[in-house]
């Protein structure tokens, strides 16, 4: 009777460790469908992005490439006696505080990344230290599928832009064609190719980076060598975008349909054969080291003693993940300010200068914003004209279709070369950025600056700054930018001076429309 006792005594005691461990699984279950609630639209918005965008066509071989490392590595997942680590739900709390930040500057980029340093510190909580390193790589890959923020693609696909004109002229060129460049516009003639952001090359470097990134990991190692195979793709991508816009050049019938597609993905194949031909040649400089054979994972042994219980370090993440919903919706949410007054009635006499309106069309509308704006031209008798492009967003929370448009990024898109660039003080306390461009033999100068709540800024990274400030201590991240523009009739320092005396009138006027 006493043995029956026992026996019943651990076949209960096994049930409550079974029951108590399927319990704790729930409740990680449950907080990681919390923080996917919570990041929903944000990780939608991602999904649609990768989904759309030719820059992260790798998109799909992600999710593949993790299930085969995850598959190959689960006997040693498995083996793991994974442990609690409180380290995890401190991980957790950065990813929170993450989070925050991204409501408060509204930059896409930051949400998703917060969501990814939550995972993280979940898995970190459940499995311990020696479980995060074995999936560290499918993380990093995770990683890698976060769209950059727009500032910085922007950037890099303008540079690529150009660069890739310059090439596929060249290429031309030397073909007998005969191409001007102007800006990223190739004037063939009869005919211009404007290589605009989908055929910058900004695609196949990073389908160039990624794929070499996993080509790596499986068939490379040596870091030195993973690094020179990493910046040999770079060059290799430019030249590859840019024979494919000279192509475009050549035969239209290549720049849309079947034909597009086809010439893409030959050139990607090729990038893979390039790939495992650089790769070849490292290992010829330097032969790799012989690794003996693997030894084989042994299968998990039993527990010597009772596992340790994730209950207090999962109770700590759910309570987190449920008292960060209101604060995320507290600093997502921002009423949108309303001008002063509307800029129906913004004058077209300042001073000397008389204006007349013009209006953008409604592709390039839509694009930017839909902001409030004025664009005007003024002259002033005996010192030619002046243009003035003010745009003002009410609201800058998940803006749909764009936003600010740098004159940083739109003029060299346009064709204009910035000489000279400078940030200046043109009266006490107002900086405004200071450029002198050039095409085709004219010059110009240019202002431009942003206006947040009352505050004139000069760097579009301290407008993020000041977004996130008020949107966190006033509940507002309105704003807007201000653009002049006066072609060079003797020297930039005239037309420089003209701006500035226009610059005064203006800035008499702004106040009774923009709000403090």
């Amino acid at each position: 009777m006493l043995r029956k006792q026992c026996c019943a005594v651990v076949m209960s005691d096994k049930q409550t460790q079974r029951f108590g461990r399927l319990g704790q699984w729930l409740l990680a279950g449950a907080v990681f469908l919390l923080m996917v609630w919570f990041f929903r639209r944000s990780l939608s918005k991602m999904l649609v992005i990768l989904a759309d965008d030719d820059n992260y066509s790798f998109a799909p071989l992600i999710p593949v490439v993790i299930g085969y490392i995850i598959y190959r590595k689960w006997p040693e997942l498995r083996a793991l006696d994974g442990r609690p680590s409180w380290w995890g739900l401190v991980l957790m709390a950065v990813g929170v505080v993450v989070a925050m930040v991204g409501e408060m500057v509204d930059i896409f980029y930051i949400p998703p990344l917060a969501f990814l340093i939550m995972l993280t510190g979940l898995l970190w909580l459940l499995g311990g230290l020696d479980f995060l390193r074995l999936i560290s790589f499918p993380l990093f890959l995770l990683f890698i599928l976060i769209p950059l923020p727009t500032m910085v693609l922007q950037d890099v696909s303008l540079r690529l832009q150009l660069i890739s004109s310059r090439l596929a002229a060249t290429m031309l060129n030397a073909m007998g064609y005969v191409v001007h460049v102007r800006g990223n516009v190739l004037d063939l003639g009869e005919r211009q190719l404007q290589v605009v952001d989908a055929c910058s090359g900004l695609g196949y470097l990073f389908n160039g980076l990624i794929l070499g990134i996993i080509f790596c990991y499986f068939f490379q190692r040596t870091w030195w060598k993973a690094l020179l195979l990493l910046l040999a793709v770079i060059p290799a991508a430019v030249v590859a975008n840019a024979s494919r816009v000279a192509s475009i050049a050549i035969f239209p019938y290549l720049a849309e349909g079947f034909w597009h597609m086809a010439f893409g993905l030959s050139i990607f194949i090729v990038g893979f054969d390039y790939l495992r031909g650089v790769n070849w040649l490292l290992n010829r400089w330097q032969p790799p080291v012989p690794v003996g054979p693997r030894a084989p994972v042994a299968p998990p042994a039993a527990p010597a003693g009772p596992r340790p219980s994730w209950w207090p370090q999962l109770l700590g993440a759910f309570l987190l993940v449920v008292l960060m919903q209101p604060v995320l919706q507290r600093l997502a949410v921002a009423q949108p300010v309303p001008l002063l007054q509307s800029f129906d009635h913004f004058p077209l006499q300042l001073g000397d200068w008389q204006g007349r309106r013009s209006y953008v069309d409604e592709a390039i509308f839509r694009r930017l914003g839909r902001p409030e704006y004025v664009e005007a031209v003024y002259a002033k008798p005996g010192e030619g004209e002046l243009s003035l492009w003010l745009a003002y967003y009410g609201s800058q929370k998940k803006l749909q279709g764009g936003g600010y448009h740098s004159p940083q990024y739109c003029l060299p898109g346009a064709g204009w070369k910035i000489t000279h660039q400078e940030v200046i003080e043109v009266v006490p306390g107002k900086w405004v950025n200071y450029l002198v461009i050039e095409q085709a033999g004219a010059q110009q100068v240019v202002f431009y600056w942003f206006i947040k709540s009352g505050r004139w800024l000069a760097s579009e990274y301290e407008l993020r700054l000041y977004m996130g400030l008020d949107g966190l201590l006033q509940r507002r991240n309105d704003g807007a930018l201000v653009r002049l523009m006066i072609p060079v009739q003797k020297d930039p320092a005239a037309a420089r001076r003209q701006l500035e005396e226009f610059f005064q009138k203006l800035t008499e006027v702004l106040p009774r429309f923009l709000p403090g």
